[in-house]
């Protein structure tokens, strides 16, 4: 069994980076989809729906999360320096409930620079931030994808039938709330308060 230090002192990063090249070589580069399906099932990760559901994934990954003020109209930023990688996020209030897609973007410049290493990139510089944005929404969706499915399996399985597609509609429409609202916060996360009302952009 590995320990805590034994996990922090492996590059998961790098192992995630050469399983995906040899998975896909053929066919490279994958699309956002599947590297954001492969990046759930490799890290294990489980839905995510606040930052803190990336939290044995940053002890994994030996990647410093911190929160605090940064430049305006900066959300996020990822740095490596050595063996070590952190991000800083924004802290500002009206960007709390989109901090995963900011982070899950960040993950993602991060996991670009594994490839670049390896010599397998999947996209250049100057469209790395609309892959980064497509990963994040992929990412969240990928993540629920189990949890949906053991919802509608036990909506089901409800013998009374207009509860049970009274729960199946429920279900429905709460998915596509869900996949609505990872829509704004993957590709229009810059959300701006004003007196008309509140703005999403890019």
């Amino acid at each position: 069994m590995e320990t805590e230090s034994q996990v922090c002192n492996q590059d998961l990063i790098k192992e995630f980076c050469e399983g995906c090249i040899s998975e896909d070589r053929e066919n490279w580069p994958p699309s956002e989809c599947d590297l954001a399906s492969a990046f759930v099932e490799f890290f294990g990760v489980p839905a995510l729906v606040h930052v803190s559901s990336l939290q044995r994934f940053f002890v994994q990954t030996n990647i410093e999360l911190r929160e605090g003020a940064l430049p305006a109209g900066l959300l996020g930023v990822n740095m490596s320096y050595g063996s070590k990688r952190r991000i800083d996020l924004s802290r500002r209030r009206e960007q709390i409930y989109f901090q995963i897609y900011t982070v899950l973007h960040e993950i993602r410049e991060i996991i670009e620079n594994g490839f670049l290493r390896s010599g397998f990139s999947t996209t250049d510089r100057r469209n790395l931030e609309a892959s980064a944005d497509e990963f994040a929404f992929w990412a969240v969706l990928c993540s629920t994808r189990d949890p949906l499915k053991d919802l509608v399996r036990i909506a089901s399985e409800i013998e009374s039938k207009w509860k049970r597609w009274t729960l199946l509609g429920l279900i429905s429409a709460g998915a596509v709330a869900f996949v609505f609202c990872s829509f704004l916060g993957a590709f229009f996360p810059h959300v701006k308060v004003t007196q008309s009302g509140v703005r999403f952009e890019r």
